[in-house]
């Protein structure tokens, strides 16, 4: 640049002016430019525009000073003489022109420039600067011939660089010790805070000058900085904060479960979560973002959910709900939701484009259709289903089975409580075991009852009564049978196997009517022979007293007569008569016992119950069995008189008593025939009360029961016997018909080779009850 510049020196003045002031305003403004763009890059565009600045300057001193001219001339600037340096005398006025020319370029400059002699006096400032120093109150020290020095003791600097250092600064310049020199400084400015940067720079010996100070305000570029600075800041805050927020919400969304989608409807473009997409099978690269896609992937059914048609229907803000399935890539379907709404709108309203989530529902509509199907299944169930709420008692639900059968409607009966559908005996039963039920005595209870229907008729139920939850409330469930028509065709069978029995004891039977007829006809002959003699002897004597018979003295007529009862043997049919006519009502009497045993046995069975005397169907069945038992011993009744009435199905009970004697007269044969010298065998049939309980018993001498036998003596068709000598009917049909028909309970008691005894409990007429009463051992 130096060699430049002092071939431009060599020039003539008027030729170094014009080309001074070409370049000034090149370089001014390519200063000024990278200036402005020093907005952005503070660093460069500074430095820019202060060599713009410097390099400016230096031509503007050349091209009005040469040196060697040897005439000193004189440029005044606001007043005060100016030396530039030697000048030529003919140059006088062109110089002067050009110098005003060059003066007014720089005041134009939106830059404070000042050029300093080498004691640190202004001798050249432009306007900017001036109007600095005005807006400072340092005029009188800050114009030219001012010195410097005091502009930075006194300029009220107060952050940055010190006014000592900006002005050693400037003596290192002046004296050619220092290079270039740049800080910021702050000052009040109209009580306004002010960033000024000041450029301090050496010049050339003999130009006029030794330093050249440059200051520029920079607060609106230090402002416009700050502001960038903080924009930057809060666009990484808003940055980290919305990364931060998508990793939340994506966070968020798989605890969830949850899926976004977005459906552009006039293009049919659909945007679907990879995460879910890869839950369908699919790899994200190779699916389609196209409706057309999703489609393919849904039940037939549901694929008019996913139509233009379908979302144009949606209202403003009515939210996008629909529920479809879904078919992975192993071909099951699997339930999904999406909610979302229309978040744009085409010229008529209607939706253009919906946006929302998806939500996997499988499980819970699973759960909602078993539930579903489930509701169903026991709406239509044959059986009476009742649910009742555990506080208010009234029903929850009932089902269709249990209305037809009572003959209510629901909204009737989700008025009314069970009592409202018993008998008056019955609710105090229905409220006890209901309680048994809520204190947790039993998890379950299982019993019959009748069930009023809407028009007074009854009708039995065997129902099953639990607690349960429904929808966070207790609730006691019962479900129901009507057994009618099983109650009906069990009084058939149990009529049918009474028969059965009959024809098993009708040898026995016939056996014990035999005997006494035997006996009977017997005597009833004797007492035919006996009443011919008598009707003789009678004749004889109504002979002798006839008119008409020929005249004989009473005497001998007498004598006759006698010798008549003589020849009969009267007086032994005197004495054997009556004995013959007891012992022929004796044998009919025993007949009549049979027959009306058989005839109280074999009658049709009635389902009702009824009280009933034990004390008397106990001696019906000893006669009915008196043949079987009659080969294997003898048969005691020990019979208590006081003996309360039992509510029950008396033929069922007959069965009962019938099956236990028959069992131990069984039991004592088998033992007599392994042991012929063994006690002769003996049947104890007792009755005894206990309390609100009738207990009657079978106790025999008989070969007794192990252990395992009595566990399973009540299992259907188990028996010990021969085949052909046993079905395992017996015990298993008194136990149903103690236990389930009248809420009683059976025990057995055997020791093997010594007996057994059967023990029966049946609830008296009136009583009240409760299972825990009955026995601890084995109870039915």
């Amino acid at each position: 640049m130096k060699p430049v510049l002092m071939d431009y020196i060599r020039l003539p003045t008027r030729s170094r002016v014009a080309e001074a002031t070409r370049v000034v305003f090149y370089v001014l403004a390519a200063g000024l430019t990278a200036g402005l763009m020093g907005l952005g890059v503070h660093a460069v565009g500074a430095a820019t525009l202060a060599v713009a600045v410097v390099l400016a300057t230096r031509l503007l001193v050349a091209a009005v000073t040469r040196p060697g001219d040897g005439v000193e001339n004189a440029v005044v600037k606001q007043g005060g003489p100016v030396s530039l340096g030697p000048v030529s005398v003919g140059d006088a006025d062109d110089k002067s022109g050009h110098s005003r020319f060059l003066h007014a370029v720089l005041d134009g400059v939106d830059l404070q420039i000042g050029v300093l002699d080498e004691s640190g006096r202004l001798i050249e400032t432009n306007q900017a600067w001036d109007d600095f120093a005005g807006s400072m109150r340092i005029a009188d020290e800050s114009t030219v011939g001012a010195s410097f020095y005091n502009v930075c003791r006194e300029g009220g600097v107060y952050e940055g660089e010190s006014p000592t250092r900006i002005a050693g600064a400037i003596r290192q310049a002046a004296a050619g010790q220092g290079g270039r020199f740049r800080a910021d400084y702050t000052v009040l400015m109209s009580d306004e805070a002010r960033t000024i940067e000041v450029t301090v720079a050496p010049l050339p010996a003999g130009y006029g000058g030794s330093v050249i100070v440059t200051q520029r305000d920079r607060t609106a570029e230090q402002i416009a900085a700050q502001k960038t600075l903080h924009e930057k800041q809060r666009a990484i805050t808003l940055a980290d904060a919305l990364e931060a927020s998508q990793s939340s919400l994506d966070l968020a969304l798989q605890a969830a479960d949850l899926g976004l989608w977005q459906w552009d409807i006039p293009t049919g473009y659909f945007e679907l979560s990879d995460d879910w997409i890869r839950k369908l099978g699919v790899d994200p690269i190779d699916f389609t973002p196209d409706l057309g896609a999703l489609r393919s992937w849904l039940h037939p059914d549901d694929r008019k959910i996913w139509t233009a048609r379908a979302a144009a229907g949606l209202a403003g803000d009515e939210p996008f709900d629909r529920q479809f399935r879904l078919r992975s890539i192993g071909g099951e379907y699997r339930w999904f939701q999406v909610l979302g709404r229309a978040i744009s709108y085409d010229a008529t309203g209607a939706p253009e484009c919906l946006s929302g989530i998806l939500i996997d529902i499988d499980a819970r509509k699973s759960t909602e259709l078993r539930h579903a199907g489930m509701a169903k299944i026991i709406e239509e169930s044959m059986n009476e289903v009742y649910v009742v709420d555990s506080q208010t008692l009234r029903f929850v639900e009932v089902n269709c089975c249990a209305r037809e059968n009572l003959g209510y409607s629901l909204t009737e009966l989700q008025s009314m409580t069970p009592f409202d559908l018993k008998q008056e005996g019955e609710r105090s039963m229905i409220s006890e075991r209901m309680a048994s039920i809520a204190e947790g005595l039993a998890p379950r209870l299982d019993f019959e009852s009748l069930h009023v229907r809407r028009d007074g008729t009854t009708y039995p139920c065997l129902m099953t009564l639990q607690k349960t939850q429904l929808l966070d409330r207790d609730v006691y469930v019962a479900t129901g049978m009507d057994v009618t028509e099983r109650r009906r065709l069990e009084t058939q069978l149990a009529q049918a196997r009474r028969l059965e029995s009959i024809g098993e004891l009708a040898a026995g039977v016939a056996h014990e009517m035999n005997t006494p007829l035997q006996y009977v006809g017997n005597n009833i002959q004797y007492l035919s022979e006996c009443s011919a003699v008598i009707f003789e002897i009678v004749d004889a004597f109504l002979k002798s007293l006839d008119p008409a018979t020929p005249s004989k003295q009473w005497s001998v007529r007498r004598e006759e007569v006698r010798q008549l009862i003589k020849k009969t043997g009267f007086e032994r049919i005197r004495r054997e008569a009556p004995h013959a006519i007891a012992e022929c009502r004796e044998g009919v009497e025993r007949v009549l016992q049979v027959v009306r045993a058989m005839k109280d046995f074999s009658r049709p069975e009635s389902i009702d119950l009824a009280p009933a005397d034990l004390n008397h169907a106990l001696r019906n069945a000893a006669i009915v069995t008196r043949n079987r038992w009659s080969m294997a011993g003898e048969l005691d009744l020990e019979l208590d008189p006081t003996l309360r009435q039992v509510v029950c199905q008396e033929g069922a009970i007959n069965q009962v008593f019938v099956n236990l004697i028959v069992n131990a007269a069984d039991a004592i044969v088998e033992r007599l025939q392994n042991d012929p010298n063994g006690p002769s065998g003996k049947i104890s049939a007792r009755t005894h009360s206990d309390g609100e309980w009738a207990v009657f018993e079978i106790e025999d001498n008989g070969s007794g029961m192990s252990a395992e036998v009595q566990r399973r003596a009540f299992d259907p068709f188990f028996s010990t016997k021969e085949v052909g000598k046993g079905s395992g009917q017996g015990l298993a049909l008194s136990h149903a018909i103690v236990s389930q028909n009248h809420g009683g309970a059976i025990q057995i008691d055997s020791t093997p080779g010594v007996g057994t005894v059967v023990r029966v409990k049946l609830p008296v007429a009136g009583a009240s009850n409760k299972t825990s009463d009955l026995f601890p051992a084995i109870v039915g």
